[in-house]
């Protein structure tokens, strides 16, 4: 343990690779000792402690690199056998090396439906269109977000490129072994699946989307619209839980239950919540718009805090929950490609500023920008949405990454800051030039 036998590996001039020595215990300097820690080996290789992976593993809050025994995990209770039979990996084994042909479409599908690109992308884009759309959107991803992470923690389930070089279940001998790719080192717990979940609320809001287009405005109704998206959406999310499945991050059940979660987050947050508050209707018919908007504060509040009790509750319980990022690190075959965004940490941090911007903006206000409202400009608020990407791009590169702390809170209100400029400043801006007409009413 500690700085004894730290070894750095290098290519002599043939190409070979040669253990050279590093640093001795005691010593004091990061400059002089550039690992802070034997790594455990793994394929025979070691790995390399770069910049990029000390600033991962600061802002992670690793400090030391050593994974939990077989025995701890069997102590926390969860009991992989029982969970993952020998059908079930033989199952991911097929789907890695049968499907190799598919990486690349595996790859596209992976990044589509990552749940930070949809905040990130796809909701700036709908707030172009539609406030309330973009509104539902920003809603369903946010609280879906959030309650992943958190179920994350309840069931703490393994992955399965760690699960089967970790688990007794299998000897030396008959250990399979997975297909791994540069989108493999996923660190936070496995089920539900966050991309199966993401892709289930989107392909909801999809249909939603496309059937008040069709039905309810009369713009542009085909009889034959079902017979074309229905195939197409089912299409999806096989293609989605294929490509998780692919990358040897989740096992068949961890992405059914991310799609059932996402199947009933979607509807219900639709028709319950943000529905009835932005045309009010039903209960909030007579309902003050600021006592709802109170409401919806204090449930963004009451998240943060079920979230942070979730996390106290682990460590009063003798867990860590930072137990899976060390087995990423341990079992990745490229740590370097690690990304902080895919722990429960982060996840928690950029739903609860959403959902905390969301409460604070959304208000009957936005149904005045919808796709159908005539007095608008499309180019000023392409230009907006884009130069307010562009400047939170910009915030996000330089927000101080040697200090976990400092970095979470301003993701988190960047995350707040964010809902607010693209629901509220867009619109009225794009609507401007054409305050003195009358905008387009239903």
């Amino acid at each position: 343990e500690g700085f004894r036998n730290i070894t750095l590996l290098k290519k002599d001039g043939g190409g070979k690779v040669k253990l050279q020595p590093l640093c001795q215990r005691g010593c004091q300097s990061r400059q002089k000792c550039t690992l802070r820690h034997q790594m455990p080996l793994y394929n025979k290789q070691m790995t390399l402690e770069t910049p990029k992976a000390l600033q991962v593993r600061s802002l992670l809050g690793v400090r030391n690199l050593r994974v939990v025994k077989e025995s701890k995990i069997e102590k926390i209770g969860i009991t992989v056998t029982s969970l993952t039979p020998r059908n079930t990996t033989e199952a991911l084994f097929h789907v890695g090396f049968q499907f190799s042909d598919y990486e690349d479409f595996f790859e596209m599908v992976n990044k589509t439906f990552d749940p930070e690109h949809m905040i990130d992308i796809l909701f700036p884009v709908m707030s172009i269109i539609d406030s309330v759309f973009a509104a539902q959107l920003l809603l369903c991803l946010a609280f879906g977000g959030w309650l992943n992470a958190v179920m994350k923690w309840w069931f703490l389930e393994e992955r399965p490129y760690w699960w089967v070089r970790e688990t007794t279940f299998y000897t030396s001998a008959s250990r399979p072994v997975l297909r791994q790719t540069l989108q493999t080192c996923e660190t936070g717990p496995g089920s539900p699946s966050g991309h199966t979940s993401t892709a289930a609320m989107m392909i909801i809001l999809s249909l939603m989307w496309i059937s008040h287009v069709m039905y309810d405005r009369r713009q542009c109704h085909m009889w034959w619209w079902k017979t074309v998206v229905y195939p197409l959406c089912g299409a999806a999310l096989v293609s989605v839980i294929l490509a998780r499945i692919y990358i040897a991050t989740h096992f068949p059940h961890q992405c059914l239950i991310g799609a059932l979660v996402g199947s009933f987050v979607a509807p219900a947050l639709c028709i319950y919540i943000s529905d009835p508050f932005i045309w009010k209707y039903g209960s909030h018919a007579t309902y003050e718009t600021s006592r709802a908007v109170a409401w919806h504060v204090l449930g963004a509040v009451a998240m943060i805090v079920i979230a942070g009790l979730t996390y106290l509750g682990l460590l009063w319980c003798g867990l860590d929950p930072q137990w899976t990022i060390k087995l990423a690190f341990r079992w990745c075959e490229n740590p370097e490609a690690i990304r902080v965004s895919t722990t429960p940490m982060y996840a928690l941090v950029h739903a609860t500023g959403s959902l905390l911007g969301w409460a604070l903006c959304v208000t009957p206000a936005v149904a005045e920008y919808r796709h159908y409202t005539k007095n608008r400009s499309i180019i000023i608020s392409i230009f907006i949405t884009v130069t307010t990407l562009v400047g939170f791009q910009h915030l996000q590169d330089n927000i101080c990454k040697s200090d976990a702390l400092k970095y979470y809170a301003s993701l988190f209100v960047m995350s707040a800051i964010k809902p607010m400029l693209l629901l509220r400043v867009n619109p009225a801006v794009a609507m401007w030039p054409f305050r003195g007409s009358k905008t387009k009413n239903d």
